[in-house]
């Protein structure tokens, strides 16, 4: 779960993800994460394949999510695959409203 606080369109939020198995951390066969965006849209990376996942050390991995031009509801999935290690979480986070972004019409202008 994310830390409490206001997130805009263009920030960066750190999605990170630790696996332990009986106390001790683990490296998963497979570990993906899956970015659902407000309008439906899933993006999904994988470790090893896409530069968007990182490593620090056993068992923690992390996404530094660019929030896209869209403001709502995000929601996330880590998925992890291999023996003894086959898991997921979930979580989200909220993007504030942007009149410079979304497309609404503005209730006050010039």
């Amino acid at each position: 779960m994310l830390a409490p606080g206001k997130h805009y369109i263009g920030d960066v939020i750190r999605l990170a993800v630790n696996y332990s198995t009986a106390g001790t951390d683990v490296d998963p066969d497979g570990v993906t994460l899956s970015v659902m965006h407000p309008d439906g849209v899933v993006v999904s990376y994988a470790y090893g394949t896409d530069a968007e996942i990182g490593y620090t050390d056993t068992g923690d991995y992390y996404c530094d999510y660019v929030i896209p031009e869209k403001s709502g509801r995000y929601r996330f999935r880590w998925v992890s695959t291999g023996d003894g290690t086959t898991s997921a979480l979930e979580g989200d986070f909220l993007v504030q409203h942007s009149a410079f972004f979304d497309d609404v019409p503005r209730l006050y202008g010039c």
